[in-house]
């Protein structure tokens, strides 16, 4: 099978370099997380157990042949990774050298083995995906929760910025492996060749691999990025609101302005179940927005106002912030 060529989907592009989201690269995250465990990365210990395993050649699972894979079928950039998982259960034939220019011999001798023994082997083919499905349960949530949209907000940022004539390398966090030699003297050779896939990875720390389709380069957004500063503050702004954002609860807590009383009361007041009330009352308290006092045996609930002003002060100042570009603690309108 002949290999994608990533540039030349983006050769008229004034950057030369591909720039797209990829389910398939953060995956490869995730392989990297069993052989390099991380406490942050989701993957459970037995589930790394298994993938350390799989081989049984005396290594464990390696992100290079997964990215091999993915490119060979010209899925590398895909958003999503089941098209993957059902294009591997088939034979991947290359059609030459797996590339790899980027790692040690002894990996690439390793990934080559295992590319022919994939090919050959049906059940072998089926115990990596079924592995790999495994890996990617314990991330698809938070994937298709939003950091699938968000890695498209943050590749289009940076289409435009390269477009706008930005450095590659300098949309990259200063500790990149890419800013290093020999791996940014590679990148610029593969930049003029217009065979770069620059990604926007949302797991692991990202990395730089050669392969036969071109460059792929894929990078955490740094925090200084403006999408990243967009998503925190919509974040902030959304969890502020969030708790006034349901018509019972914020109608509880003008009631509990009007005339602070226990839940019971509450609830007759309002004409609803006793378990509802109590339930919008205790999301109210965990926001500060309730203060509870003892008369006798009862507990007696008012509304906090000031508190009410301030998250919604906040809110507004951290919304028209970042519209504008002002700083979240510069004084708005």
């Amino acid at each position: 099978m002949t290999p994608v060529d990533f540039g030349q989907r983006e050769a008229a592009r004034p950057s030369r370099v591909s720039v797209s989201p990829s389910a398939p690269i953060s995956l490869t995250s995730l392989v990297c997380a069993t052989c390099d465990p991380r406490p942050d990365s989701g993957v459970p210990p037995a589930l790394i157990d298994r993938a350390n395993a799989f081989w049984g050649d005396g290594e464990g699972m390696l992100s290079e042949e997964l990215d091999v894979l993915a490119d060979a079928v010209g899925l590398l950039a895909s958003p999503d990774v089941e098209p993957l998982f059902e294009r591997l259960l088939e034979p991947v034939e290359l059609a030459g050298p797996p590339g790899l220019e980027t790692e040690p011999e002894s990996a690439r001798r390793l990934v080559r083995a295992r590319l022919v023994r994939l090919a050959a082997d049906p059940d072998l083919r089926r115990g990596y995906v079924d592995v790999l499905r495994a890996l990617w349960a314990t991330f698809s949530s938070r994937w298709d929760g939003g950091l699938r949209d968000e890695a498209a907000l943050v590749a289009a940022e940076w289409r435009r910025r390269l477009d706008a004539g930005a450095d590659l390398l300098e949309l990259l966090p200063e500790a990149h492996i890419a800013r290093r030699e020999p791996f940014t003297r590679m990148a610029r050779d593969a930049l003029a060749q217009g065979r770069v896939l620059l990604s926007p990875t949302m797991s692991g720390l990202g990395h730089i691999i050669a392969l036969p389709g071109g460059m792929s380069i894929a990078a955490r957004p740094s925090h200084d990025d403006p999408v990243v500063r967009r998503r925190e503050a919509a974040t902030i702004v959304a969890d502020a609101l969030k708790t006034l954002a349901e018509p019972t609860r914020l109608t509880v807590l003008t009631q509990l302005a009007a005339e602070p009383s226990g839940v019971s009361d509450l609830a007759r007041a309002l004409h609803i179940a006793q378990p509802t009330a109590s339930v919008h009352v205790r999301k109210l308290r965990e926001a500060g927005l309730l203060e509870a006092r003892k008369v006798g045996a009862a507990t007696i609930y008012a509304a906090r106002p000031e508190v009410a002003r301030s998250m919604l002060t906040m809110a507004r100042n951290r919304l028209y912030g970042v519209m504008t570009g002002l700083s979240a603690g510069e004084t708005t309108p």
